[in-house]
């Protein structure tokens, strides 16, 4: 099994971060709302 390290751990938050910020505002709110309500994500993609 491979180790993780602290290098892998920076990388991932990097990576997460990144992608973060590349979210359109609007999809950063549905995904709060969804959060908020405790509303499954699959629920709002099939109301779409």
């Amino acid at each position: 099994m491979v180790k993780s390290n602290t290098s892998d751990a920076q990388a991932l938050i990097r990576s997460l971060h990144s992608a973060y910020a590349a979210t359109p505002t609007n999809l950063k709110v549905l995904l709060l709302v969804c959060a908020l309500v405790e509303l499954p994500l699959y629920v709002l993609v099939e109301a779409i």
